[in-house]
């Protein structure tokens, strides 16, 4: 079995730092990289008449196992043949898969095109940033110029992605208070807070990395201790004509003045957190397990490889 994608490299090219193959085979380009599925990776081709050639790569199946059921299917302009690690016991096994696919393209007389628009003429595998892409060079000029306007502004501001991901974290505490007040159990929002804080920073800060998902983890804790405090806080305000202000006081003085209260409060920010982890836990691992370490370690470098 195959553990990591850098053990099928096998005389074709590998960035370590983004983790991805790329090559030629029979004069037809592609790159290979990480799903976020465990063993699980994809090949993608940009191809003419793609749809076309799907069925015809799904029948390899019968040779190739490593080739998932629903595993071939078409993004664009890209052709994307998934492929399980687990059922690759070596190199050259990957090697032959590559070779069966892109001799069916050749067979179907489709030639590398632009995975953005399906132009053809100069085309090859550029990377952009932590990606890498099959384009033609006009059209990685222009992708490069635009993503350099964008980086530049968005480094401007890189307090904006955490502002945007805390209130996304809001959004889930208001979820959390609902959920809790309907009477079911508040924790399974947890989910929410820590996802709409992530997809909140990936929308306005573009690439995350492992500092950036242990930060909003440890927000994500706090607005769960948050959540719990304010709907309590709400509660005793509901009892009486007093304002939100005062109700956080009164709480606080309940929960810090009485040992009884502490230990229950606690308790329930604690099977709130466990249960929020538990619910979240998939997205936490997937995040840990394939985003960089660093922006010094994977720079945002655009070139042609090939």
């Amino acid at each position: 079995m195959i553990n990591h994608i850098k053990e099928l490299k096998n005389g074709y090219n590998y960035l370590s730092d983004i983790e991805g193959i790329y090559g030629r085979e029979n004069d037809i380009l592609f790159v290979a990289s990480g799903l976020d599925r465990k063993n699980m990776i994809c090949l993608t081709f940009s191809v003419e008449r793609g749809a076309e050639l799907v069925e015809k790569i799904e029948a390899l199946r019968e040779k190739y196992d490593a080739i998932p059921l629903g595993g071939v299917y078409m993004d664009g302009y890209t052709l994307n043949v998934e492929l399980n690690l687990v059922n690759i016991d070596e190199a050259k096994d990957f090697t032959d898969i590559v070779d069966a696919v892109t001799a069916v393209i050749v067979r179907n007389r489709s030639q590398n095109i632009s995975s953005d628009d399906g132009k053809t003429g100069d085309i090859g595998i550029f990377r952009i940033g932590t990606k890498m892409v099959i384009l033609d060079g006009a059209g990685f000029e222009e992708t490069t110029e635009s993503m350099s306007e964008q980086y530049k502004k968005k480094s401007d501001s890189p307090l904006i992605p955490y502002i945007v991901a805390i209130g996304g974290m809001l959004l889930g505490v208001a979820l959390w208070i609902l959920i809790g007040r309907i009477g079911f159990i508040s924790g399974i929002a947890g989910y929410f807070i820590l996802s709409f804080a992530i997809k909140g920073f990936q929308k306005m800060g573009g690439q995350i990395y492992k500092k950036d998902v242990y930060i909003l983890l440890g927000l994500a804790l706090f607005m769960i201790f948050f959540a719990e405090f304010t709907s309590i806080a709400l509660s005793i305000m509901n009892m009486g004509r007093i304002t939100l202000i005062e109700a956080y006081q009164i709480t606080w003085k309940f929960i810090v003045g009485d040992g009884g209260i502490l230990r229950e409060f606690l308790l329930n920010v604690a099977i709130g957190i466990g249960l929020s982890l538990w619910s979240s836990w998939g997205l936490v691992n997937n995040l840990l397990n394939f985003t960089p370490t660093s922006n010094k370690r994977v720079r945002r470098r655009n070139t042609r490889l090939l």
